[in-house]
């Protein structure tokens, strides 16, 4: 699910029913964002990548800013950065499959 904003229950459903789910920034830097973020599972998580209208520094949010998701993340769950990228990496990879 891409930029998932909504509920509880719902977010709920989504992961017992095998969804994965993009985070961008700009959820890390909300509340909301955060609370929902912890819930789900580490092996459900994948990177957004296109986010043209987050600002990262005044500028558009590219690729390139990838790295200040993973460290968000890895505050999030307590995990070093390296090992994020590992479980992130994975995941694409199980998806892609």
């Amino acid at each position: 699910m891409h930029w998932y904003s909504g509920n509880k229950t719902t977010l709920k459903k989504a992961i017992n029913n095998g969804y994965y789910f993009s985070v961008n920034y700009a959820m890390l830097k909300s509340n909301s964002g955060r609370e929902l973020i912890k819930l789900i599972p580490l092996e459900r998580l994948l990177l957004e990548t296109d986010a043209p209208f987050i600002k990262f520094n005044d500028k558009p949010f590219t690729p390139v800013d990838i790295q200040h998701i993973i460290k968000g993340l890895s505050e999030i769950f307590s995990i070093n950065q390296i090992n994020m990228t590992s479980i992130l990496w994975s995941n694409f990879k199980m998806l892609i499959k």
